[in-house]
């Protein structure tokens, strides 16, 4: 059998999806889970306070949606700021913490019944450079 060249893409994308999320509100998606939203621009964020889960959905609503950045680094995580969103339903963390998320069609779902596990920071690691590969 001949050699196949590596491509470093797709070991990133195989990956399980996984959110993080930061106690001053900034949430990654992986680039698993962003791609199974479709990778959208804007993302809105919604919570059922009676099942203590935050929804993500994709949109092109600019006004209503949160901005999704991503870097152009290959399995960089999309990143959004949503500190208004937890300061609004009062959801606090001292520590970042990641999720398996499910989804339901097109909405990423993270169950904060759930707590999650902390998230290994690249300047936790004393790595300020490097992609935090826990936050894709």
């Amino acid at each position: 059998m001949g050699f196949e060249v590596f491509d470093r893409s797709k070991a990133v994308y195989g990956r399980a999806p996984k959110v993080t999320a930061a106690p001053r509100g900034m949430i990654s998606i992986n680039q698993s889970a962003y791609r199974k939203m479709g990778n959208p621009a804007f993302v809105l964020l919604m919570f059922d306070a009676e099942n203590g889960r935050i929804g993500i959905k994709g949109t092109s609503d600019e006004r209503e949606g949160f901005k999704v950045r991503v870097a152009t680094r290959p399995g960089s995580p999309a990143v959004l700021s949503a500190s208004t969103f937890f300061n609004y339903y009062d959801i606090t963390s001292t520590e970042s913490r990641s999720w398996t998320p499910t989804f339901d069609n097109d909405v990423l779902i993270i169950d904060l019944k759930d707590a999650g596990r902390p998230a290994s920071t690249p300047r936790a690691r004393g790595d300020d450079d490097a992609v935090d590969e826990d936050a894709e």
